[in-house]
């Protein structure tokens, strides 16, 4: 009888890139068609965060909603001078005006400008020294971003400066306030109504505060009277609280000793103060200041009716761990604070933009969310749009410019950009939010892609379904410590994603801790912050599972007095659970050689640890490690010269280890017994240079990618290699414009393959973008191929042929009894019933026979490793082990 196995061969598509590639399509078709249809996908596409930052230094954002879009305003020195530029943004984080508009560039500075929207148009108001002393002055501007006023409008132009001003539009004006300063002393606080023509209403002003040195103020309107809240100095100036004033729609002062708010719990320095209103009564809150020398800083708010009366004699006490500058807006059915927290009491004064909610009743719901962490990000500005939030901060994460950033985040604090979306960006330029190193797996059913990116310094990742749809609408963010993070690689256990990546320092940005995290099947981060398992120098992991542990492979930088004297090629067993089970040198330069970039498969029985060494020793080498953590047999010479990044797959029943060496990519197979073939395999020998290989193997051939240099920039080749060594073809992968670089492959459902690459992008949903990104190309076109049994194989009552197997196994079995049932059971190397055929049916004596193709009894993919077969006919049964590799 006999037994056929299909397996499923993959194709990989031919890329669409335009007419100025014709001649390239043709060279493409010549391949027998191994690319077709749809080409290479972005894998982040929800942001612009990777646009270049413009550099100028922008300060004091302030923004507004329209219906449609929101408006940021901010004050920017890009004319030598601070001037007020704004920029629309879409709800989604796009931005509309990638360069910014000018609202007032008039002679002197312009600084500090708020705004607000009256149903029709923007009304922007600002602290204005073009007269030679400060005034506020104004400008209108439309929703499609024309300023209607480019003159300005003078707003207030009296004796003293007019300083910081603040605004809310009422039923038909608005009403803008700002605080007197007579030369650096605060002396009251005024205000005017402003009509939506541009028109001021009040031109001798309101005296909303006569006296008390007011500084920063806030206003909100709650459909009948404005609320005016600010800090007030309690004596010589040292000294503020929270006080506030209601102010008619007609602009009478109703409470005109003011209104005692609050003092913080240490009856302190106040000040920053914000308000809200949700409906019934108004959200004050603000920051509090206490101690000397040491500075420390909370946020406290108290809720204040419609009458003036303050609910919250006791101040709610928002965040106490070095809060500042919080911001407060209504959802509709609780509100949310922005705030800075800083971590360091002096300078160098990291800070970071946080998020609270609060109920309104005044209590705290939920944790606090980091909306965007370290280096310099302070003075956020929120508004609700009726779906989401949106605030916008001054970012400084460069430690030389400061920009305006944004982030929208969702009614239940989850922070939708929790890169940040520069709002302005020099669309010319490269430099910043490149994303490297793209390392990808499939768990069977879907993919999972990890990358580096080189703006935030932190490692991401994405899930890929089998079809190429992204279900995460922003990228995983693995980690997010305030440590520079890179080179990620990924396993699977069936259960969840293992990924790895290296953590540096700022003192040691080139040597690194190993972090861990696992991620599940629905793309969440089960270790938030990731796991430092290894805190000594490490850099580039790499990660294999063999059906219980992980085991994770990097190269240990080893010093002597201090000074770089050659590198370990190092090993950690990790559970599932993401535990540490023991850690050990794999080969230990003990003649200060430079061992370095391993990368690790399993076969089954054991691991294979491949790596590259120069100094003395130059070439490609190899060690083979236990399940247990064991390093076996003597170090294997793959190879002799200057050879680099070696990349390793195990196929049917041997490994394919792969190089670049002086510019050309070469292989060996190499035995599970530890010998090497007879001759270093050429793949790749074209003019210029390879570099950067990954290799798969897709159940008939090995598959070979690399980055290629033959056409004048970075392009993706690949090159199909049989199990005997032929070169079957070679073709190239992806040639669009600009470099595509170091590409990962793998396989997936159906031996399917998918690359990943780092390659430009131009544009990003039609705005521009200019930068490196992670890109996806699939297989799409599968083809088959039956293999039939050798005809000398000879049944016993239960075999599994073949076996170890990669994608299906014939289990096949004799009954030897007429009428009995029949049953096959597959367990894990735990004992855990994992899938099952059976019939009850009664049988004639025969031979029977069942495929299995590694998937559980959901139809899910399950990891590679050891599995019991158990064939039960009547009373009796029989037992054989099975590997399955991935």
């Amino acid at each position: 009888m006999k037994v056929t196995i299909v397996v499923i061969v993959s194709l990989v598509p031919i890329l669409s890139i335009g007419d100025q590639l014709s001649e390239v399509q043709a060279e493409l078709s010549s391949h027998h068609a191994l690319f077709s249809r749809n080409g290479p996908f972005l894998l982040d596409t929800s942001s612009l965060y990777a646009a270049v930052p413009d550099t100028n230094c922008q300060d004091a954002p302030d923004i507004a909603f329209d219906g449609v879009n929101y408006l940021v305003v901010w004050h920017d020195d890009r004319n030598g001078g601070f001037d007020v530029y704004g920029a629309r943004l879409t709800q989604e984080g796009m931005i509309i005006d990638t360069g910014a508009f000018a609202i007032a560039n008039a002679p002197g500075d312009q600084l500090s400008p708020v705004v607000a929207f009256d149903g029709n148009n923007y009304l922007v108001v600002w602290q204005d020294h073009r007269n030679g002393e400060w005034d506020i002055y104004g400008a209108r501007v439309t929703t499609s971003g024309v300023v209607l006023d480019t003159a300005s409008i003078q707003i207030s132009v009296e004796l003293y400066n007019q300083r910081y001003p603040s605004i809310s539009f009422g039923d038909t004006q608005y009403l803008v306030i700002w605080s007197n300063w007579d030369g650096y002393t605060r002396v009251s606080l005024s205000g005017c109504r402003v009509d939506t023509t541009g028109i001021v209403v009040d031109t001798s002003g309101i005296a909303v505060a006569p006296t008390g040195q007011p500084e920063r103020s806030a206003v909100a309107f709650d459909g009948t009277n404005y609320f005016v809240i600010w800090a007030k100095a309690s004596w010589a100036g040292s000294y503020a609280n929270i006080y506030g004033a209601r102010v008619s729609a007609s602009g009478q002062v109703l409470d005109t000793n003011g209104i005692f708010v609050g003092q913080g719990t240490h009856n302190h320095y106040c000040n920053y103060p914000s308000l809200a209103f949700d409906g019934t009564n108004y959200l004050a809150v603000y920051g509090e200041k206490w101690g000397w020398p040491e500075i420390y800083t909370q946020v406290c708010g108290h809720r204040v009716n419609q009458s003036g009366v303050v609910l919250d004699i006791n101040p709610i006490l928002i965040y106490e761990n070095s809060g500042s500058m919080p911001r407060a807006a209504f959802d509709g059915s609780n509100y949310l604070i922005t705030l800075v927290r800083e971590y360091e009491q002096w300078p160098p004064y990291y800070l970071e933009i946080k998020a609270r909610r609060l109920t309104c009743t005044g209590q705290l719901i939920g944790e606090t969310a980091t909306i965007s962490g370290d280096n310099w990000r302070r003075s956020p500005a929120l508004v609700f749009d009726g779906s989401n939030y949106f605030t916008v901060w001054v970012d400084c994460r460069d430690f030389v410019s400061s920009t305006i950033y944004g982030s929208r985040i969702d009614t239940s604090c989850l922070v939708l950009d929790p890169s940040g979306i520069p709002v302005t960006i020099t669309p010319s330029l490269v430099g910043y939010g490149c994303q490297y190193r793209p390392a990808v797996l499939s768990d069977g059913n879907d993919y999972l892609a990890v990358w580096e990116d080189d703006y935030t310094d932190n490692t991401y990742g994405i899930r890929v379904s089998d079809t190429g749809i992204i279900p995460d609408t922003v990228p995983i963010l693995l980690s997010g410590h305030i440590y520079p993070e890179y080179d990620p690689c990924v396993s699977w256990n069936g259960m969840n994603y293992l990924t790895a990546w290296k953590r540096s320092t700022w003192a040691e940005p080139h040597a690194g801790y190993i972090t861990t995290a696992r991620i599940d099947q629905t793309g969440v981060v089960l270790d938030p912050g990731g796991v430092a398992i290894h805190y000594t120098d490490c850099e580039h992991p790499s990660i294999s599972f063999d059906g219980v542990n992980h085991l994770i492979v990097f190269h240990r930088l080893d010093y002597e007095n201090f000074v770089h004297v050659g590198n370990t090629i190092c090993g950690l067993l990790v559970d599932e659970d993401n535990s540490l089970i023991s850690e050990f040198a794999i080969q230990y330069s003990n003649d200060w050689e430079f061992r370095e970039n391993p990368v690790v498969a399993f076969d089954g029985s054991n691991y294979f640890v491949t790596y590259y060494s120069w100094f003395h020793l130059d070439g490609i080498y190899g060690k083979f490690v236990t399940p247990a953590g064991v390093p076996i047999g003597a170090e294997i010479v793959l190879s002799n010269g200057d050879c680099y990044n070696p990349s390793v797959v195990f196929g049917d029943s041997r490994y394919l280890a792969v190089w670049e060496s002086n510019t050309d990519v070469f292989a060996r197979f190499v035995e599970t017994s530890g010998s090497v073939s007879d001759s270093i395999l050429a793949i790749c020998v074209a003019a210029d240079s390879q570099a950067w290989t990954s290799v798969e193997f897709d159940g008939l051939n090995y598959w070979v990618v690399w980055q290629d240099h033959r056409n004048g920039e970075w392009d993706i080749y690949g090159a199909r290699v049989d199990t005997v060594g032929n070169i079957i073809d070679e073709f190239p992968v992806c040639l669009q414009p600009g470099d595509q670089v170091t590409p990962a492959i793998t396989r997936g459902p159906g031996n399917q393959l998918l690359i990943t690459y780092s390659g430009w992008t131009d544009t990003i949903n039609g705005q521009p973008a200019n930068t490196m990104r992670i890109w996806g190309i699939f297989s799409t076109d599968v083809g088959a191929e039956e293999r039939s049994l050798p005809a000398d194989v000879t049944w016993e009552r239960l075999s599994i042929v073949p076996n170890p197997f990669q994608h299906y196994t014939a289990i096949r079995y004799r009954i030897t009894d007429d009428g009995a049932g029949a049953g096959v059971r597959i367990f894990d190397i735990t004992g855990r019933l994992v899938k099952e055929f059976n019939d009850s049916s009664p049988v004639t004596e025969g031979f029977l026979s069942v495929v299995w193709d590694g998937t559980d009894c959901r139809g899910l993919r399950l990891p590679q490793g050891v599995y019991f077969i158990y064939l039960i006919t009547g009373d009796r049964f029989e037992t054989e082990k099975a590997v399955f590799l991935k």
